[in-house]
Order: structure tokens, then C-alpha cells, then sequence
């Protein structure tokens, strides 16, 4: 199994991973498959996109932030905003 570690540089946003992973799969000679990608952090998430348009990492940030208003999530820990599932799946929202 191989670890992909990804530098973040501000508090939202998408990195494509696509080279990375072609890497790690290329260096474990492995040649049919399933490749299995996943991040054991909870304030974390993968998706799929084609890359085909460069607006649509953008767009699904700016979608994300109107559905989650970061900026009124009260809870903190270790510096980080509360994690979006608790404030997505609680009867009684933050805002």
C-alpha cells in the first residue's frame, strides 16, 4: 500500500492527485486492478472530476462554501472548523 501525502496551502480547496496516484500505481507494478483512493481524515474528501474545464474546481468550491458558510462555524479544534458532517447532519444548525 502507498501513502500519497498532499500539502495544503489555505483552508478550502481541491488538489488534483491524478499524477500521484499514476506514480504510486506505476511504482507497485501493478498492471490490472483496482486502485482504491481514500483519506482517513474527516475534514478531507475526494471526488472525481474529468478536469476537462478549469472552472469546475472553482464552482464546486463556491458551491461548498455557500452550503457550508465556513465563516459561521463556531466550533473549533486544534484550529480547524468543526467537522462539516456534524454541522450537515445536526438537527440544530449553527446558522
Amino acid at each position: 500500500m502507498k501513502e500519497i501525502a498532499v500539502e495544503t496551502h489555505s483552508r478550502v480547496e481541491m488538489i488534483d492527485i491524478t499524477t500521484a496516484v499514476q506514480k504510486a500505481v506505476r511504482e507497485e507494478k501493478i498492471e490490472k486492478g483496482i486502485c482504491l483512493v481514500y483519506t482517513p481524515h474527516t475534514t478531507a474528501a475526494i471526488t472525481i472530476n474529468e478536469n476537462a474545464d478549469p472552472d469546475v474546481p472553482r464552482d464546486i468550491l463556491a458551491a461548498l462554501e455557500r452550503a457550508v458558510r465556513f465563516q459561521l462555524i463556531t466550533g473549533m479544534r486544534k484550529g480547524t472548523p468543526r467537522r462539516m458532517s456534524n454541522l450537515l447532519w445536526s438537527a440544530r444548525p449553527n446558522w
